[in-house]
């Protein structure tokens, strides 16, 4: 049992101080919000994060590099579990586009609140209308009507009616488009992808149903370009065509 010096006391005082002012200065640091995305999307503590930008500031390299385990100088990831996987079990290892999509899918459940609603409708008469056109369209155009044309060109001219549903969310605003860009799901072979009509409202049926087929082509060839898939404003995806009666999609990020 020895005296403490105040010299000593002082010291480990000043340690403590240290250790606790550091974790209430990552409790009470502030993220840019590209920064809080990518944490979210990729379920990552920012607090266990380094900073490398200003005042120890985080970064989206810093995000890159804490999810790349082969990075150096940045704390790594914990190891992904192997949950649910059994001796025998088949392992499909993603694709580039698949882990793509699967990332902007948890950015819509994520970061978008979704609601759902529907109606029915009687479409007897658009029914009708597609069957008397069908043969002459089909020898006028080289390309079979199908329904979809006919839904497009509903949204398009509802859309126009209600601009505040051709609109995306944008932290404090809320961004009207001027222009009505209708993505459409197309099933391509290595995912689900959404090619863009642009400007759909200006476009007739019969228009709509040649961008259709000109934009499933090439997404099913893999031809599309950067244009064909950027811009969206609104987006329709037909599930009908699989046999299901009713859907809840999550909404194409943003």
């Amino acid at each position: 049992s020895g005296n403490i010096s105040p010299e000593t006391t002082n010291i480990e005082s000043s340690d403590e101080t240290s250790v606790e002012d550091s974790e209430t200065h990552k409790k009470n640091r502030r993220y840019s919000p590209a920064v809080q995305r990518l944490a979210a999307s990729n379920n990552i503590d920012l607090l266990k994060v380094t900073g490398s930008g200003i005042n120890g500031r985080i970064t989206r390299k810093d995000i890159e590099k804490y999810m790349d385990p082969n990075s150096t100088g940045i704390t790594e990831r914990p190891p992904a579990e192997s949950v649910g996987i059994s001796n025998g079990d088949h392992v499909i290892n993603i694709t580039p586009i698949r882990r793509m999509i699967a990332d902007n899918m948890v950015k819509s459940a994520t970061l978008i609140p979704h609601a759902w609603s529907q109606v029915e409708i009687d479409v007897s008469r658009m029914v009708s209308a597609r069957k008397n056109a069908l043969l002459n369209f089909r020898k006028s155009e080289g390309i079979n009507l199908t329904f979809l044309p006919f839904f497009l060109k509903a949204v398009s001219q509802a859309l126009k009616n209600n601009p505040l549903l051709n609109s995306s969310w944008n932290e404090k605003q809320i961004i009207l488009k001027k222009q009505i860009n209708i993505g459409i799901a197309v099933a391509a072979e290595e995912g689900l992808v959404v090619p863009v009509i642009h400007d759909a409202e200006l476009l007739s049926i019969a228009g709509l149903a040649r961008k259709i087929h000109d934009l499933s082509e090439k997404a099913r060839t893999g031809k599309l370009d950067l244009r064909d898939v950027q811009g969206g404003t609104f987006t329709v995806n037909n599930t009908g065509v699989l046999g299901s009666t009713s859907s809840q999609p999550l909404i194409n990020y943003p």
